[in-house]
Order: structure tokens, then C-alpha cells, then sequence
């Protein structure tokens, strides 16, 4: 019976796909990367080219929705468009006949990459609470972004990803990606993101109350600062925040305070001050340390 009704609904779309247009058809099997769904903004950016025309996607888009192949939500400012899961995979089957699966994952991926970098900088200014939820809704997308990046073996990608996505010290969101697979990338050790990389293990560590994990990769991270002789990403910043948070935990808190302060410190001197808010905030009172 279940092979039964299976067979009759992949006929139902397949008559249901027969209708559509063939810009349409080729919009569907592109929205099929998305996880969790897309803005229009989304859909326009990876998915409009040469055949499928960015002045007509949103009728394209429309066209979709009427027909049912894809469910638009309101939630605050913008409309999400997703896929059922049925209906995406049968989307996925269609873009891997048109051999577009890797570019349109690449165009993804970037294009999250470059949208948490943007929402990550909102997130200390007055547009907060927006961009906090604009991440949240694209959660999947990111999630996606990173597997996609880290299949594909591209360190570049999968570590911009992750130094963009917002910082777990950073008010608003946050975003636990994969650390770990990625200093296995081809590359790693080389790539200018390598320290950031050592260092968010480090500060995940200290979060877990794991110490011994959280000085060693602090050392890792520092000791990889200095072989490129410079710290552009303040890799140093992450140190001292998770090295604070190490003291906090086994009750040194005269230590942890000097740490935070010197990371808030250096989150000033770099002109982020909703990061040196965030950090001064989680810092034990210096006035009950003697």
C-alpha cells in the first residue's frame, strides 16, 4: 500500500511539473539547496542567471507557489519560500539531471557565508534584535552551507563560515557549526582563519569546563598567530575570553577578570563595542574577587 501511494503522488507531480514552464521547472530543482527555505532575496542571488531571469523570478516564484510546489510563510518583514520535503527532493533529482548540484551548492554556500558576515556585524548595532532573527530563520541554510563546504573540501569556504557566523560571545545568536572536521581540511595549517579556528575550540572547551583542552588549544591558537606574524582576526580576543571563562569556572575569579578585561580591551581598541559590552557583561563582579 505505501509503495502504492507512493507511486501515485511521484505521478501526481510529475503531471503537476509537465505544466510548468521551463524557467519554472529549472527554479525548482534550484530551490531544492535550500534548507529550511529562502527569502526572495535568497532565490534571486543563487538562483537567477542566464536561464532562469532575475527580473522574472519573482513571478517565477509565484507561478510555484500557486501551484503548490512550494509553501510561502510570513514571519516578521519577509516572506520564507520552502519545500515539503517531498517536493525537494524531487527538486534535487531534477537539478542533479541538469548537473547543477555543485555549482548551485557553491552559490549557497557563499552566499551564507557572506549574509552571516553581514547579520554578525548588525547584531552590535541598533538593528539587533532583527538580524538575530534573520539568522535564526536561516539556521538550516547556514548548517547546510557548512556541510556542503567541508564535503566539497573547501577550507576557504568552510572557514569563512565559520569566522563569520556570530561568536558565541556575542549578544543575539548563536550558531554551534562543526570546528573539529575542519582542521582536517587540505590547507587548514595554512589558511589565515587556522588560529580563529584553534581558538573557538578553545573557548568551547572552557564552556564544557574542559581546562586541560582549553590551554592547550589556546597555546595552539596563539602559537599559530605567531608564525603568521600578525593577528588581523584577534584571535586573541577568543584566547582571553575563554581563558576567563576557565578561571571563572574553578572559582579564580581575580584571574578571570583580568582576562576578560584584557579581551574587552582589545575588543575596543579594534572598534567593536557591542562585543566589549557582551564580554565585560559575563565577567565575575571585581569589587567580591579579594
Amino acid at each position: 500500500g505505501a509503495v502504492q501511494r507512493h507511486q501515485t503522488l511521484r505521478a501526481a507531480i510529475d503531471w503537476s511539473y509537465a505544466l510548468c514552464s521551463e524557467p519554472q521547472r529549472r527554479l525548482l530543482a534550484r530551490l531544492s539547496v535550500f534548507a529550511g527555505g529562502c527569502t526572495r532575496e535568497g532565490a534571486e542571488v543563487i538562483c537567477a542567471d542566464e536561464l532562469v531571469d532575475r527580473r522574472e523570478l519573482f513571478a517565477l516564484l509565484r507561478g510555484l507557489v500557486a501551484k503548490s510546489f512550494v509553501v510561502a510563510e510570513r514571519d516578521g518583514p519577509e516572506t520564507h519560500y520552502r519545500l515539503l520535503e517531498t517536493i525537494r527532493e524531487y527538486g534535487e533529482e531534477r537539478l542533479a539531471e541538469n548537473d547543477e548540484p555543485m555549482r548551485m551548492r557553491d552559490r549557497h554556500a557563499e552566499h551564507y557565508a557572506e549574509s552571516a558576515r553581514v547579520l554578525s556585524e548588525e547584531l552590535t548595532g541598533p538593528r539587533q534584535i532583527e538580524a538575530g532573527k534573520r539568522l535564526g530563520a536561516e539556521t538550516e541554510n547556514l548548517q547546510a552551507a557548512m556541510n556542503h563546504a567541508i564535503d566539497s573540501d573547501n577550507v576557504d569556504l568552510a572557514l569563512r563560515l565559520l569566522f563569520n557566523t556570530p561568536s558565541a560571545f556575542q549578544v543575539g545568536y548563536v550558531l554551534r557549526l562543526p570546528v573539529e572536521p575542519l582542521l582536517e581540511l587540505t590547507g587548514a595549517t595554512e589558511h589565515r582563519l587556522y588560529p580563529y579556528a584553534l581558538a573557538t575550540l578553545a573557548y568551547r572547551a572552557a564552556e564544557r569546563g574542559d581546562l586541560v583542552t582549553t590551554e592547550t588549544r589556546c597555546s595552539q591558537a596563539l602559537a599559530a598567530v605567531e608564525r603568521r606574524g600578525s593577528d588581523p582576526e584577534h584571535v586573541d580576543l577568543t584566547v582571553a575570553v575563554a581563558r576567563g571563562i576557565g578561571a571563572r569556572s574553578i572559582g579564580a575569579y581575580a584571574e578571570a577578570v583580568t582576562h576578560f578585561e584584557q579581551a574587552a580591551h582589545i575588543a575596543h581598541e579594534a572598534g567593536r563595542p557591542g562585543v566589549t559590552a557582551a564580554i565585560l557583561g559575563s565577567a565575575p563582579d571585581a569589587g567580591t574577587t579579594a
